[in-house]
């Protein structure tokens, strides 16, 4: 998506209602990697690169991608990510997934060295940094404590990150409610670009997900489908700094967030899982570590405190590289599904009817997308299953996708369902990945038929 703005005064006007929360001046802003000629720009351009990661240029159209859309893409995300119970539509919307953020508790070590760097760093408005205030140093000394690293090098590391004002906005609640659309949402994943590069990852990493399926019970579908909605198979894994958004977000939440102390505290958490895993990789604390918004890295949007439980060195090379490694992102994320309770075998959902006179459709959605209904209760609250459902031994959720002013649709949910959500809490990002993978499959196996002939 593209604005154009005739001048800068209609730019200024645009930007107004994005910029005033920040109440900030032109000497306050820190511009890195811009020539002098942008270092005088106005305040309100400036910002607006920060928190959109694009380049202004005056008198010019502000490419903006989909950073402006209502439902924004997986890489936040995808990108990411916080935990959040709320049953949202966007798939990068801060509902996201433990594996980028549902894991509130302390992280275990892990043996191996993490490698999750990128080579190319985008133009990134940031503040100045956040220095030794009182904050800093409370925040830097219980973490110290907790991971058992040195103090002044903690302070040190948080005293010189910068403020990220784009993560900050990230977070912001939407002004208004935006109506959920499980149609348009889906039109979004599942469509020719991503299938057709869908495809070839398949080709190119057949063997792999063969055995991570193999091995982990994890369908390679299920795998692809969500490289494919975080990150478009790892070609897009993150453009901030993650030092930087970590600390921005364990001392600046908005507190404006319903739920601002629980999210900051998960953060300042993740600010100190990721601290760990830098301190005990001396090799790597000269690189800077890009990824989501909010923190997550690599092709699977990894939050480090799931790098920490659930990455593994899937290529046996001695090292988890979640950027460079496909093998390491295929295994790690079917390690994640298998530890969330995958079973191996088991459907994710089944079509349901629910045009019946006795119908307790209120009862039916009460426990969210929790499995909490055997088949038989179930259909006594009025919903009526297929033939195989009817049979199934597991608990259902009836799961609910609006369509806007449209009719919405429903479908029932097995415990395989609830484990997808667990990558990102919420019901469309799951059918996103699961539609997707499985429209990617059908084309992987029609290219390799049509091969053989």
């Amino acid at each position: 998506m593209t604005l154009t703005f005739q001048s800068l005064s209609e730019f200024k006007r645009y930007l107004e209602p994005i910029i005033k929360p920040f109440n900030l001046s032109n000497h306050h802003l820190k511009q890195r990697d811009h020539g002098k000629s942008l270092m005088r720009i106005n305040v309100w351009g400036a910002l607006f690169c920060g928190l959109f990661g694009v380049s202004f240029i005056p008198t010019a159209s502000v490419a903006l991608a989909e950073a402006l859309a209502v439902q924004s893409a997986s890489n936040v995300p995808s990108a990411s990510s916080s935990a959040s119970t709320d049953n949202t539509a966007s798939a990068s919307s801060l509902t996201a997934p433990p594996h980028a953020s549902n894991n509130l508790q302390k992280s275990t070590k892990h043996p191996h060295p993490f490698q999750i760097f990128h080579h190319s760093k985008p133009k990134i408005i940031s503040l100045d940094r956040f220095g030794e205030s009182d904050s800093v140093k409370s925040l830097a000394l219980q973490i110290a404590l907790d991971q058992d690293l040195p103090k002044d090098w903690v302070i040190n590391k948080i005293a010189n990150a910068h403020l990220i004002p784009g993560a900050v906005q990230q977070m912001m609640p939407a002004p208004v409610p935006i109506k959920k659309n499980w149609h348009a949402y889906r039109a979004r994943f599942i469509e020719p670009k991503r299938i057709g590069l869908g495809v070839e990852f398949w080709k190119k990493n057949a063997q792999t997900l063969t055995q991570a399926e193999r091995e982990y019970g994890v369908p390679a579908e299920i795998i692809v489908g969500i490289l494919g909605v975080e990150t478009l198979y790892g070609q897009h894994m993150g453009a901030y700094p993650v030092l930087d958004s970590l600390a921005t977000l364990s001392l600046q939440f908005p507190k404006e967030h319903p739920r601002a102390l629980e999210r900051q505290a998960f953060f300042q958490n993740e600010l100190a899982v990721f601290l760990k895993q830098q301190y005990a990789d001396a090799s790597n604390t000269k690189r800077e570590v890009l990824g989501s918004y909010a923190g997550a890295m690599g092709a699977a949007q990894f939050m480090p405190s799931s790098m920490a439980k659930f990455a593994v060195d899937y290529d046996h090379d001695g090292r988890i590289d979640l950027i460079h490694s496909h093998k390491d992102a295929i295994g790690s994320i079917a390690n994640y599904f298998k530890m969330f309770g995958w079973q191996t075998g088991v459907p994710t959902r089944f079509e349901v009817n629910l045009n019946t006179p006795h119908l307790d459709l209120e009862g039916l959605l009460l426990p969210d997308i929790l499995p909490t209904f055997s088949a038989q209760s179930f259909e006594a609250k009025g919903a009526i299953l297929s033939g195989e459902a009817k049979n199934y031994s597991g608990q259902l959720a009836l799961i609910e996708l609006q369509n806007g002013n449209d009719a919405n649709d429903y479908l029932a949910g097995t415990e395989n369902f609830y484990v997808v959500t667990r990558y990102n809490w919420s019901s469309y990002y799951a059918m996103a990945v699961l539609d997707l993978g499985e429209a990617v499959k059908q084309a992987y196996l029609q290219k390799v038929v049509a091969s053989k002939h």
